[in-house]
């Protein structure tokens, strides 16, 4: 059952409590039956009352015990309620249902291509994706005086040149009205590498070729039969005596492996490429996502150091630039959204690192986080359902004593 699902059934049993046509009945009736005559506070003459001391006690009011009848319940009304509360859980069961076939036939609309230049999606050299950013600029019309001196220094002419003396492939056009320029901006797997060399960016390294290089070591060249790193494993010998350096967990804290999910910072080396994964959809090491934080970088970078020097939000705030936003892949998309909006899964069972590797972390832990609160508050949602479902099938008690005690003054 997915997060939805469960978050629809609280809503019902929620609605249920709210508008149950026998909690109304009997407030009413309590407060019409719990009524007792006022006492008339109109004065019986004209003439001004004089109020004299007293010693005589004051005596506190007192209420008598109050008896409430309710009518009983046949059972035809009790099947009446019964087949609206479960005929307003196939309602919101079938609205979630017509929401989620929306929703896949806008992701099966959404149509695969290719791009004219072959070039860019060229499987040997690591890249297969399309245009990652956006930065949108308004026709000027003729005679047009700038605003500021932000405006003045970076026209749209300008900062093209400064992108593509940033080593970024840039594609300008204009919108369907005319009043728009749109400048898409994506970069090359080399550019990307250098960029991410610079940054020290954490990438996720290869299962497979990281517990190989564990498990063989790192001889050192210059002293032979000593090791820069040991083997990490048993059995091997070092100076006759046999070694056990096998990497274990035994306190049993972890559920994967020491050579599962591993990041690492990238170094442009030769001899390191082979130790970062490889994503199957881009033949790439790096993610839509880190494709967009490395462009954002190499916008921002200063222009004497290979980058462009742009500092977009200043460049928005002054109005140098309309817009500036990433853009969807929709191939890689259409993969999450085909993982994801499901009609019955559980809360726990999410493609999470899907969504990291296309949303970023930070999305992906929200989601974890309502994952696991979701799974918590299922506790909380069956008792609530039984309960409910019990007061329906049993109905409220036929009588109902409350004694009020009686209230006393010093």
């Amino acid at each position: 059952m997915s997060a939805v699902t469960v978050l629809a059934v609280l809503l019902f049993v929620l609605v249920v409590s709210v508008t149950d046509p026998r909690r109304w009945r009997t407030r009413s009736r309590r407060r019409l039956q719990n009524t007792s005559p006022i006492p008339s506070m109109t004065p019986t003459s004209d003439a001004p009352t004089e109020l004299k001391p007293t010693n005589s006690p004051v005596l506190a009011p007192t209420l008598s015990p109050v008896t409430i009848q309710y009518p009983s319940n046949d059972a035809s009304t009790k099947l009446v309620e019964v087949v609206i509360n479960f005929g307003s859980i196939a309602l919101l069961m079938y609205l979630l249902r017509l929401l989620l076939r929306m929703a896949e036939e806008q992701i099966d609309s959404v149509p695969r291509y290719r791009l004219k230049h072959e070039r860019f999606q060229n499987a040997d050299e690591g890249q297969n994706w399309n245009w990652d950013f956006v930065l949108v600029t308004a026709v000027k019309p003729e005679g047009f005086v700038p605003e500021n001196e932000t405006q003045r220094r970076f026209t749209m002419l300008r900062i093209v040149k400064a992108m593509e003396a940033a080593q970024l492939e840039t594609c300008q056009f204009k919108s369907q009205d005319w009043k728009r320029i749109i400048i898409k901006v994506r970069a090359t797997a080399k550019r990307l590498r250098d960029q991410a060399d610079k940054l020290n960016t954490r990438l996720r390294l290869d299962e497979k070729e990281v517990k190989k290089r564990l498990l063989d070591g790192h001889p050192d060249v210059s002293q032979s039969g000593e090791w820069i790193i040991y083997p990490r494993k048993d059995g091997w010998v070092y100076r006759g005596r046999e070694m056990f350096t096998a990497i274990r967990d035994t306190e049993n804290q972890c559920q994967y492996d020491y050579f599962e999910y591993m990041y690492g910072a990238y170094d442009g080396e030769e001899r390191y490429q082979a130790l970062y994964h490889k994503y199957a959809q881009t033949s790439s090491i790096f993610r839509s996502v880190d494709r967009i934080k490395l462009i954002l970088s190499i916008l921002k970078w200063p222009a004497n150091d290979q980058g462009a020097g742009l500092a977009l939000e200043k460049l928005t705030r002054q109005k140098a630039i309309l817009y500036a936003f990433p853009l969807h892949d929709s191939a890689e998309l259409q993969i999450v959204q085909k993982r994801w909006l499901i009609y019955w899964a559980w809360p726990w069972d999410q493609p999470f690192t899907r969504i990291k590797d296309y949303f970023g972390e930070k999305v992906a832990l929200y989601f974890v986080f309502l994952g696991h609160y979701t799974s918590a508050v299922m506790v909380a949602a069956v008792v609530g359902a039984c309960s409910s479902f019990y007061w329906l099938c049993a109905g409220v008690p036929l009588v109902v004593r409350s004694q009020m005690s009686s209230l006393s003054s010093k």
